[in-house]
C-alpha cells in the first residue's frame, strides 16, 4: 500500500475518524476561558525531597557468605555513599551531587512520586517512602522524604 492510498484504508479512517480526538484544543476559544487556561497552563507543583541513606548491606548479609562470583579486592559495601548521608534533591529534579548515578536510577520513580505530591497508600505517613538500589551484591538502602 502506498501512502496516497491510505485514505481507501476502511481500518486506518485517516480521512474520517470514527472517533473525536482524545485531546482537546489547549487553545482559549473565549475570553473567559483565557483566565482558566493561564491557571491550567502552569506545570505541576515540584516539592524538593530529602534523600538520607540509612542502610547498606553486603553480600554475606544477603547470602549468608560471599558471593564466588564477586572478586576478593571488590569492597564488601558500598564505596559510593555513607549511611548518615543526606541529599536534597530540588525542584528541578536533578540528581543531587556526589549521588550513585546507578542508586538515582532505581529510586527515580519513587523520587518523581514524591515531587510532584504523590503519596503510597501502604505508608502511614505520607510524603515518604523508602527504597532501594538493585546492586544484588551490596545494595543501599534509602528513606525519601517530601520536605
Amino acid at each position: 500500500m502506498f501512502l496516497r492510498d491510505l485514505h481507501l484504508c476502511p481500518i486506518l479512517h485517516i480521512n474520517n475518524p470514527p472517533f473525536p480526538p482524545l485531546v482537546k484544543s489547549v487553545r482559549p476559544e473565549t475570553e473567559g476561558e483565557l483566565e482558566g487556561f493561564e491557571r491550567r497552563g502552569k506545570m505541576a507543583k515540584r516539592h524538593p525531597l530529602k534523600i538520607t541513606v540509612i542502610k547498606k548491606l553486603s553480600a554475606k548479609e544477603i547470602y549468608g557468605k560471599p558471593l564466588a562470583e564477586v572478586t576478593d579486592d571488590f569492597p564488601a559495601y558500598c564505596d559510593r555513599l555513607e549511611v548518615g548521608k543526606e541529599f536534597v534533591v530540588d525542584e528541578s529534579g536533578a540528581m543531587p551531587a556526589g549521588f550513585c548515578t546507578w542508586a538515582w536510577h532505581d529510586i527515580y520513580p519513587a523520587v518523581t512520586g514524591l515531587r510532584f505530591g504523590g503519596n503510597y497508600p501502604w505508608m502511614k505517613q505520607d510524603g515518604m517512602i523508602y527504597s532501594c538500589c538493585s546492586d544484588g551484591a551490596r545494595p543501599v538502602f534509602f528513606k525519601i522524604e517530601r520536605l
